[in-house]
């Protein structure tokens, strides 16, 4: 499992050869991504696709791009303690968890679970990215971590080896409308959170300056 690390965000753009503002992108067989020492979180971008590779690799789960995405983006945004990562702690620094707050701020709801689960017809992907990206995590992280009890998880496993799609969503996790609705409620306390910590966030370094 190659990966190509470049020095610094200008050499990794001279040889990118993916999207113009990708920060990392996994291109069979290698990762290629860079390092910035001075980044808040230097490492989530790798993290990201780093899971893409291990999953096209290794795993044998059959693909489908939101859970796919939305796997990755669940271990990118995870929160190293000690040099060790902690799978479901949120780290608002990373992507997309950093759009929890700006979703909370202007209302917006996830991309309906439907859509995910059949990569069918939603909103336009170049206009609502970020809005695909951040629904696709906090779906993962929902079917992992439910009331903090992982009611899902086991049934989570078993809808990825199943093929991931919509007959196995309902087959192994439940009724679609039950499950978003419950998946909407633990998007809201998500991004409640959020904002709760940016405002903490801007009172300390106000405090601090």
């Amino acid at each position: 499992l190659p990966v190509i690390l470049y020095r610094d965000r200008a050499e990794f753009s001279r040889n990118n050869r993916s999207s113009p503002w990708a920060e990392a992108y996994y291109l069979d067989p290698a990762c290629y991504a860079y390092f910035d020492a001075a980044a808040r979180n230097p490492h989530h971008w790798a993290m990201h696709e780093a899971v893409h590779q291990l999953a096209r690799k290794a795993s044998g789960f059959k693909r489908n791009r939101w859970i796919d995405e939305g796997l990755a983006s669940y271990f990118s945004a995870s929160r190293r303690v000690d040099g060790r990562l902690q799978p479901g702690n949120i780290d608002s620094t990373a992507y997309p968890a950093w759009w929890l707050a700006d979703a909370a701020g202007k209302r917006k709801m996830p991309i309906p679970l439907e859509v995910l689960l059949s990569n069918g017809s939603g909103p336009d992907v170049d206009t609502h990215f970020n809005q695909y990206y951040l629904s696709a995590w906090s779906l993962t992280h929902f079917l992992l971590h439910r009331d903090d009890n992982g009611r899902h998880a086991s049934a989570y496993r078993a809808f990825l080896e199943a093929g991931a799609d919509r007959n196995a969503f309902l087959r192994h996790i439940g009724p679609i409308e039950t499950i978003e609705s419950q998946w909407i409620q633990h998007f809201r306390r998500q991004a409640q959170e959020a904002t709760k910590r940016q405002l903490e966030d801007t009172t300390t370094i106000s405090i601090g300056d």
